[in-house]
């Protein structure tokens, strides 16, 4: 019966997860496969068909508790999904059906598996690209399509990324600050910037290098830590001011924009945009130019709607929690949360 070539044996039984194994066989030979063993069925297993015509589908997680509270995870797969296992010979395979495991979904999890595991990539419904992502084993991204990310092996700061012939490198002080960075065409640098900081790890200095132009900035704060100044080459190029509570009266770069607030220290100008407030404080209104932007609240507080200049309508969904669960525009979900 064998005709020579890859053979594929499938192994089924009802009430466990189906497995899947290759084997090459020589004309007229035989192969003895691995011993197999197939895992049952359990409440934390949601089958996902992606060949369904269903709108979404969702696997939860299981609750986790743990120092930082109780959270339930949760995967939306959208009508469109597509998924792609790539194997670690590099060829991939399309498949319909995910078996996902109702356990909490993080990148460290993901990452932990991911140096031993076969890749699935997924992709929705309106951009039809595959994206693969990989992870190192503390569960940090090092790869994203066709990017690769390095990085520093004592604390996992990324150190440069590299996608086709452009590449970037930076650099951090010793308390995680970016002291550097550098954009690279092959040999050609694209972009240069480096950073010196004061005692509080602020900004002082930038000298910033595009194509073979270069320029010094430097930034001076106020007693109370505020950005007072901004010089260019040794020339102020943007002065700011402050009120006695700390609120930006004015501001001067392309051009000059003042700032008035009220009573209550809220801002009711800034240039030519003016605010208005309801009696809660919430905003109400913002006005630019006679356009105006309409902001509705219910009686807890949630934003429920925004009227738009041109008349559009944005509205939010609240659930009996206050949680947003949905968003809709002009009347049309665009937008569910769950």
């Amino acid at each position: 019966m064998n005709g020579g070539g890859v053979w594929t044996v499938n192994y089924q039984k009802s009430g466990y997860l189906s497995v899947q194994r290759q084997a090459e066989v020589a004309w007229q030979d035989y192969a003895v496969l691995p011993e197999v063993v197939l895992i049952p069925y359990d409440s934390l297993v949601t089958a996902i068909d992606l060949s369904q015509a269903r709108p979404m589908q969702v696997a939860r997680g299981s609750l986790v508790t743990d120092g930082e509270g109780t959270r339930q995870a949760t995967l939306l797969f959208p009508q469109g999904t597509q998924a792609q296992m790539r194997f670690p010979d590099g060829s991939t395979q399309p498949i319909n059906t995910l078996n996902v495991w109702a356990t909490e979904y993080s990148d460290r999890v993901v990452g932990r598996k991911a140096a031993n595991t076969l890749q699935i990539a997924l992709s929705g419904p309106h951009g039809g690209n595959t994206i693969p992502f990989q992870y190192d084993l503390d569960g940090l991204l090092t790869q994203a399509g066709s990017m690769t990310l390095s990085r520093n092996a004592q604390n996992g700061l990324i150190t440069g990324t590299t996608v086709g012939s452009v590449s970037t490198s930076q650099s951090y002080s010793s308390f995680g600050e970016l002291s550097s960075y550098r954009a690279a065409c092959n040999s050609t640098n694209l972009y240069n910037v480096v950073y010196s900081r004061d005692q509080l790890g602020r900004i002082t200095d930038k000298t910033e290098t595009i194509d073979a132009q270069t320029d010094t900035y430097s930034y001076e704060y106020d007693t109370a830590g505020r950005l007072a100044e901004v010089r260019k080459n040794g020339h102020v190029i943007s002065p700011y001011t402050y009120d006695g509570n700390g609120n930006r009266l004015s501001y001067t770069g392309v051009g000059t924009f003042h700032g008035s607030y009220d009573d209550q220290d809220r801002l009711t100008q800034y240039g030519i945009t003016t605010y208005t407030y309801t009696a809660n404080g919430e905003l109400l209104t913002k006005t630019t130019g006679g356009q105006t932007t309409t902001y509705n609240y219910d009686v807890l507080g949630n934003l429920v709607s925004v009227t738009l200049p041109g008349g559009s309508q944005i509205e939010y969904l609240i659930d009996g929690n206050n949680r947003r669960v949905g968003k809709k525009v002009n009347g049309v979900l665009v937008q569910g949360f769950l």
